[in-house]
């Protein structure tokens, strides 16, 4: 083997050596890259339950607070018409009333 072809394949050796390396880098990156994906997809799953979870606590507050909105709504006409009687009752037995 002549000097020239040594260093060639000394030179072929270092590259198949490099590549070997590069490739183990790049199979470590798409490695750890599969892992945070699947640690991702994960998480976004649980948020997504917490975000179901938080929108059905939502609906059921907004519900109650109809439900109680209107209630109140409910008493508050009651007692102003209780309120109204009591005014018109007032106005009959007051004494300017009795003079008539």
């Amino acid at each position: 083997m002549t000097d020239l072809e040594r260093e060639l394949l000394r030179a072929f050796e270092q590259l198949q050596s490099d590549y070997s390396k590069q490739l183990q880098e790049w199979e470590s990156a798409y490695a750890s890259l599969q892992n945070m994906f699947e640690v991702t997809r994960q998480d976004n799953r649980a948020l997504g339950e917490q975000v179901k979870h938080l929108g059905e606590q939502v609906l059921s507050l907004s519900r109650a607070k109809s439900e109680r909105t209107e209630r109140l709504a409910k008493q508050v006409t009651a007692l102003s018409e209780q309120v109204e009687g009591l005014n018109e009752s007032m106005r009959r037995w007051t004494p300017e009333a009795k003079r008539r």
